[in-house]
């Protein structure tokens, strides 16, 4: 009996011996870390809360919310200990990492420890205001190529490229007294603006009742050429039926390279489109349009429009004229050029 007895007390023993083995040893971890603000401008106050569990707690709360001990690093050199809400002022402006770490009753620590980032700003908004061609910044400015006058703003909660930029109002000012409204307007300078300009913005956010100022200070220099256009036909006397080739010469005089040139060149009633064959840029034959993206100086480009005599007895006149150009065009005498058709009867 009592080898019997012996046999399953010693059965038990082994039995809590396997259990108490099978348990894992459980280490804190965060459920919940929060600042209640991540944003704001220096000297920066911040409350910070950590919410964290499992492990072996304390039998009492070790501060705030906790029956853990919380270790906090602010990022900025200062750390403190003992509770899971505490509060921190940073008086210097960057982005810091906050760290908090739990610890249990049995010294096992949180793993990873949590993390979160605050933003420290010395302003609460700031402003860019830029000069773009093209959509690209620039400080040189041909005349009579136009420009666009816009801003990139930066505040807490706002991002510069995908903010409303409704919220704000803008007063653009040049030093020569032109104002502008709006976020992105835009102007051209003349050749008698040739020199140094400034523009001065000033944004205000009505909904915060601040205001911020901004100038740039460009340089405009001479942007000069003298495009021209020629034309001619293949034939002039047509008969109806037949098929007619214009050919259109669009030339730089020079001196400066010209982007982006446009020429006008509208079939007339009677004629029909057959085809385009630009030796650079493309035609459109609904708009009748031919873009061309640049030309140097001292160069030439051609287009042939090959159109079908639809009548007869009659006489059509066609003509191309560059109808939009970003350099001035000192001489716009040449700027267009005709020829006059007779169709037989």
């Amino acid at each position: 009996m009592r080898t019997f007895v012996l046999v399953l007390l010693l059965t038990a023993a082994g039995a809590v011996i396997l259990v108490g083995c099978s348990e894992k040893n459980k280490v804190p971890y965060f459920t919940r870390l929060h600042a209640d603000n991540y944003c704001g401008v220096a000297p920066f106050l911040v409350e910070l809360t950590a919410t964290a569990t499992g492990g072996d707690p304390f039998d009492q709360p070790t501060g705030g919310n906790s029956y853990l001990e919380t270790f906090w690093d602010f990022g900025d050199g200062v750390s403190t200990e003992g509770s899971s809400i505490v509060y921190h002022i940073y008086n210097q402006p960057g982005v810091y990492e906050v760290t908090v770490l739990a610890k249990d009753r049995d010294g096992d620590e949180s793993d990873p420890p949590g993390k979160i980032f605050i933003e420290v700003r010395d302003d609460s908004l700031t402003i860019d205001a830029l000069v773009k061609i093209d959509d690209e910044s620039v400080t040189v400015v041909p005349t009579c190529d136009p420009v666009q006058f816009t801003v990139l703003a930066d505040a807490c909660g706002f991002d510069p490229e995908t903010g409303d930029y409704f919220r704000f109002l803008y007063f653009w000012e040049l030093d020569d007294e032109t104002l502008y409204r709006g976020r992105s307007p835009l102007h051209t300078f003349a050749l008698a603006d040739t020199g140094q300009h400034t523009v001065k913005l000033t944004l205000i956010d009505p909904a915060r009742a601040i205001s911020r100022e901004d100038v740039v200070t460009i340089d405009v220099v001479p942007g000069i050429s003298d495009l021209e256009v020629r034309k001619t036909v293949d034939n002039d006397n047509p008969n109806r039926g037949d098929m007619i080739v214009y050919r259109v010469i669009l030339l730089n005089n020079g001196p400066d390279y010209c982007p982006e040139i446009e020429v006008t060149d509208q079939l007339p009633a009677g004629l029909s489109f057959v085809s385009a064959d630009p030796s650079k840029g493309t035609y459109d034959e609904e708009t009748g349009i031919w873009n061309v993206p640049g030309l140097l100086g001292g160069n030439n480009v051609q287009l042939f429009l090959s159109a079908a005599v639809d009548t007869n007895g009659i006489q059509r006149m066609n003509t191309a004229r560059i109808s939009r150009s970003r350099r001035c065009d000192l001489n716009t005498a040449n700027n267009s050029a005709s020829v006059v058709i007779v169709i037989n009867p």
